[in-house]
């Protein structure tokens, strides 16, 4: 009869056969060629490494864990990070979990979870980011800072832009740690917009490298947060204006909010700016954002003779006002001196036929206001209102006004001109909702949702 193997004994077993298989894997890695004296390009099996690596460990600290990492290649932390995530670690059963099968149990799994929390730490007080870094330093510097891409908390901003300080002012960081901060407060800053304001004290006091890559970090998480932020940065920061300035453009456009009275104001200030480039960047923002009041100081500068700058001021006008007038400021002074007299003296007049009961006199109101591109924006607004008209052949007309002017505020009511009881009407909404993005979309609401306005010119 079969004697049964006693469970410790078993475990025992399976514990060194599993060594026994680790260390034919590595030699067969060996002789491959697959193991180098870089770390980074070790021979690489993710979280399964880090798990037996851990099984015999008396105590698992933050230094413990991290050596594991970094044996076992750039794909374990993001593994381990997604299993803790999905592996409750009170009271849940191992069944089913990558964790299934070794000897970790609960309170191993929580020393896990704590070490990987402790480990920005330990890298902070253990490697100080300045120039002169081995290659083992880069691996923990970029590790404790991927790590604090999603760790929990509110401060994981401070966090990051503490561990890639160096520890003397006078120390350069090296270039290693402000890339790796970039990447990391970006992604913090896009998952929890209110930690932008951690970071003033490290704009403060901080080296103007990693000042820089905070500004760039905030400019690629756009919310009214970072762009507060930024306006923040600008007035504490002035020598970084320029770069400011670009990501300021940045993020106002990519989260679709309008530009701020301040922004406004800066921009405006930066138009008679006595540095070229500061004007040439300013003349580009104004474009991308369509600052309507900067049209007098964008006139002006199509003078400048520094570089670029009457070209970006000429861009930008034709952005703005969706006219082509050419590049003489004569023409473009005539033009904004004609539309700001019509804007005074006859669009009212022009909404107010917009009201009207009688379709002849909406028809007259459309004719008048679509030529007017200036103050497109506002004069879109009002004739979407036609829209809700029940005659068809005014909603269409009201389509092709907005088509010409080409405000993005038009969209949304073209896309509910959509669902209009007429014919012409739903065929002239989806035909200004293709020509104004650039898409060929099936005549429905739903799928136009996402679609935004393609400009004329773009840079």
């Amino acid at each position: 009869m079969i004697q049964p193997i006693p469970i410790p004994r078993l475990a025992t077993a399976v514990s060194q056969l599993r060594r026994v298989a680790w260390s034919l894997t590595g030699c067969l890695a060996l002789l491959s060629g697959a193991l180098a004296d870089d770390p980074e390009s070790n021979f690489q099996v993710g979280m399964e490494r880090v798990l037996f690596e851990l099984e015999d460990a008396p105590r698992i600290s933050a230094e413990t864990l991290l050596a594991a990492l970094v044996r076992s290649g750039p794909q374990a932390l993001a593994e381990l990070q997604e299993e803790l995530a999905d592996y409750a670690l009170e009271g849940s059963a191992l069944e089913g979990s990558a964790l299934e099968g070794t000897v970790l149990d609960r309170s191993k799994a929580r020393a896990i979870a704590r070490a990987l929390d402790e480990i920005p730490e330990w890298v902070s007080e253990h490697v100080n980011p300045i120039t002169e870094l081995s290659r083992q330093d880069i691996l923990h510097l970029k590790l404790g800072l991927e790590i604090l891409e999603t760790a929990p908390g509110s401060d994981g901003c401070s966090r990051a832009a503490r561990l890639a300080s160096p520890k003397s002012k006078e120390q350069r960081p090296h270039r290693a740690a402000v890339k790796a901060l970039e990447q990391t407060l970006s992604a913090r800053l896009r998952a929890h917009p209110n930690e932008a304001l951690s970071l003033e004290e490290h704009v403060t006091d901080g080296h103007p490298g990693l000042v820089q890559s905070i500004v760039r970090a905030a400019g690629r998480a756009p919310s009214t947060e970072t762009l507060d932020f930024l306006l923040w940065v600008l007035s504490e920061k002035p020598e970084l204006d320029l770069l400011i300035l670009a990501e300021l453009g940045r993020v106002t456009i990519t989260s679709g909010s309008q530009p701020t009275i301040e922004l406004e104001r800066r921009v405006d200030s930066f138009l008679s700016s006595t540095r070229s480039a500061l004007r040439r960047e300013a003349a580009l923002v104004a474009g991308r954002l369509e600052l309507f009041n900067s049209v007098p100081r964008l006139i002006g500068l199509l003078s400048d003779e520094n570089g670029g700058v009457a070209d970006n001021a000429l861009w930008a006008l034709e952005r703005i006002t969706n006219e082509r007038l050419g590049s003489g400021p004569e023409r473009w002074s005539r033009w904004h001196r004609r539309e700001l007299a019509w804007w005074s003296l006859e669009a009212r007049t022009a909404f107010e036929a917009l009201r009207s009961s009688d379709p002849t006199e909406i028809s007259r109101g459309l004719r008048q206001l679509s030529g007017h591109n200036h103050f497109r924006h506002a004069i879109s607004e009002e004739i979407a209102l036609v829209l809700n008209c029940e005659e068809g052949f005014l909603v269409a007309q009201a389509c092709a006004a907005l088509c010409a002017l080409r405000s993005p505020v038009a969209l949304e009511p073209l896309r509910q001109a959509l669902l209009h009881d007429s014919k012409s009407a739903p065929l002239a909404a989806w035909e200004a909702l293709k020509a104004l993005t650039g898409r060929d979309l099936p005549p429905n609401p739903e799928a136009w949702a996402q679609a935004e306005v393609r400009p004329h010119n773009s840079r």
